[in-house]
């Protein structure tokens, strides 16, 4: 990185010799600047001064060029025109293929959008791509000395152009920049190789998800990289979701990121880790954080599916003071059946409370924890007492568990049911939330079905809720419908008598189904997931099993408590009010019939999945009107 730093030093020299023009000898004008500023760029000057004329640069889109150096002088200020960036990708300054370009600010030099406006619905389209830099298949790119604000989407995007051919960004360097205010985040890295961002600020991001001070985030694992990413002496301040965020689906090139002497204090998680999501083959690399400070966030450090063939994550040095006096320091969780590792913790220094728990693992599957050798010093955050906790006591917690790895659901066979009763009681207390919700539905042929949603919870997505209908007789689509509205009526009328099986994606909302035909329940193939529910909920047991065994988690990290009752009546087991997955498993004698169990939510953050192991059929009712038999 040192290599980058001094090539863009001896260009931005060379150039400082060079043919240079201003923006204000192209007339620009009080209200509008954008074609002065775009015919300053467009005229092949080494040299662009930004100079200040005493009023706003009122512009509209803007369109770097390679081998051009912008300096923005003090107390310029480059705005979004009101009312323009109609687009969904406008961005405020875009580079597409450019190389040797540098945007300094001399003094206090700010670039800001409108992000508040493009909030308006009624007057945009939706979106999180106006970005305040889009940086897209560049090479050899400096930012320095800019207050970058309030975009649409991101304070800069570093990422590949899909009309390229090249495929990532490469030699980028951000310094001393302010990026505050952003919709989606301050910075993005989608691809990148050779990028170093040093002495930034990356603060107040809050508009649409992830919401994060800086995010690394390739979009295609097969061809986006992140090589030799260093991210030095920033701070992460007060963004909505993380400070940072690594999220890496599965990257066929090993990553390779840094972040040294930086400080993350008082966003919602100071770290996010999601490094790795093929079962089958493991991503590779390393990230680490040395000399780093997490401070006074709500959740300090969150690590998902790392193991012990995957990437690397190591804390080098550094210190994590966890605020208020309860919950998790730091949160593992995997959703692969293999164990947890690769964490590497090299003289970690964690201050907290006595009640906080130092670290937990979630692990539905049964995973145990196996971290590689190394040490945390536990400090008391009222005594200071400190105390050195070997990895080899943490890995003891956390032993793997065979009967939650083989814990299994078997597929809901459909062939032969029918309703139970001629009756229907259409009304539920559980919303659902998730990308794939089953739901069952008996239909006699001829007869129309109408159905009714309504969408409780809106999340902060525009994206419709989309169903795809299946014919359960022969597992073929045979129709799919999508809506928007706060309510939706569905109306069909099948060919056939069946059971139809209609699969939901919600998009982050959240539902109610309510049906008047009888006959239907909600799948639990893979789980059952519900959203800020309670109530209870009726599943059949085979009358010759021996063991009923129910499975709980509290999905992304939020704690949910259930009671297990059976046919008559008696509460026969309770799990713990916690987010990690649990077992309740109650032996119980074979009977004459079937008989109906329930599962009784007692209470929860937000959202949770329930499981019912085979050979209990995975389908819950809302009342026993509505069974399929």
């Amino acid at each position: 990185m040192k290599i980058i730093a001094i090539i863009l030093l001896a260009m931005g020299g060379a150039l400082g010799f060079a043919r240079t023009v201003h923006v204000t000898d192209f007339g620009p004008t009080e209200t509008d600047a954008t074609a002065a500023f775009q015919a300053a760029l467009d005229s092949n000057a080494d040299v662009v001064i930004v100079d200040n004329p005493g009023y706003t640069y009122w512009v509209n889109p803007l369109y770097l060029r390679s081998n051009q150096e912008l300096v923005f002088k003090d107390g310029v200020v480059v705005q979004a025109m009101k009312g323009g960036f109609k687009g969904t990708n406008d961005s405020l300054f875009k580079g597409v293929d450019v190389e040797n370009v540098i945007m300094r600010g001399e003094g206090t030099a700010v670039l800001q959008m409108n992000k508040r406006d493009y909030w308006d619905k009624s007057a945009y389209r939706p979106a999180e791509w106006r970005h305040a830099i889009a940086l897209l298949s560049t090479r050899n790119v400096r930012i320095s000395n800019l207050t970058i604000r309030s975009s649409g989407g991101d304070g800069i995007y570093v990422s590949t152009s899909n009309e390229s051919r090249r495929q990532y960004c490469k030699d980028t360097l951000i310094e001393d920049c302010l990026l505050d205010d952003h919709h989606r985040q301050g910075i993005s890295v989608i691809g990148a190789e050779n990028l170093l961002i040093r002495n930034c600020v990356l603060q107040n991001t809050q508009g649409t998800a992830p919401q994060c001070g800086i995010d690394f985030e390739p979009n295609h694992a097969e061809k986006e990289a992140l090589l030799n990413c260093v991210v030095e002496r920033c701070r992460f301040v007060k963004n909505a979701f993380a400070g940072i965020l690594i999220h890496c689906p599965g990257q066929r090139i090993p990553i390779d990121i840094t972040f040294k002497d930086c400080v993350i204090s008082d966003n919602r998680h100071g770290i996010v880790c999601s490094l790795d999501f093929n079962e089958e083959s493991p991503s590779k690399g390393l990230v680490k954080f040395q000399n780093v400070t997490v401070e006074d966030n709500a959740a300090s450090i969150l690590i998902r599916n790392t193991r012990p063939e995957g990437p690397v994550v190591l804390f080098q040095n550094g210190v994590v003071k966890a605020m208020g006096d309860t919950g998790t320091v730091m949160d593992f969780s995997t959703t692969f059946p293999q164990d947890f590792g690769n964490v590497i913790f090299d003289d970690l220094r964690v201050v907290k409370s006595a009640k906080q728990t130092l670290l937990t693992l979630n692990n539905p599957r049964g995973s145990g924890l196996v971290l590689p050798p190394g040490q945390i010093t536990v400090e008391d955050a009222v005594s200071h007492e400190q105390t050195i906790v070997p990895t080899e006591e943490l890995n003891v917690l956390y032993p793997r568990n065979e009967t939650m790895a083989n814990f299994a659901v078997m597929p809901l066979k459909t062939q032969g049911l029918k309703p139970a009763t001629d009756q229907a009681d259409g009304k539920s207390s559980f919303a659902l939330r998730s990308s794939f919700i089953p739901y069952y539905q008996y239909v006699k042929a001829d007869t129309e079905l109408v159905m009714d949603f309504r969408v409780l919870f809106l999340a902060d997505t525009d994206n419709p809720v989309d169903c795809k209908v299946i014919d359960t007789q022969n597992e073929t689509q045979i129709a799919e419908f999508r809506f928007t509205e706060p309510t939706f009526t569905w109306r069909y009328v099948p060919p056939t008598t069946t059971v139809l099986r209609l699969e939901f994606n919600t998009h982050r909302k959240s539902i109610l189904i309510e049906s008047h035909h009888p006959g239907f329940g909600f799948g639990a193939y893979p789980a059952f997931k519900a959203f800020r529910s309670t109530g209870e909920l009726y599943f059949v047991v085979p009358k010759e099993l021996e063991e009923v065994v129910v499975k709980v988690q509290g999905d992304d990290n939020e704690a949910v408590q259930i009671e297990i009752v059976d046919g008559q009546g008696q509460v026969r087991a309770t799990s713990e009010y916690t987010a990690a997955a649990q077992l309740l498993t109650i032996p119980r004698e074979a009977t004459a019939a079937p008989e109906w169990w329930r599962v009784r939510v007692v209470k929860m953050v937000e959202d949770y999945s329930i499981q019912l192991a085979a050979p209990i059929p995975p389908i819950l009712y809302s009342s026993l009107l509505n069974v399929l038999e």
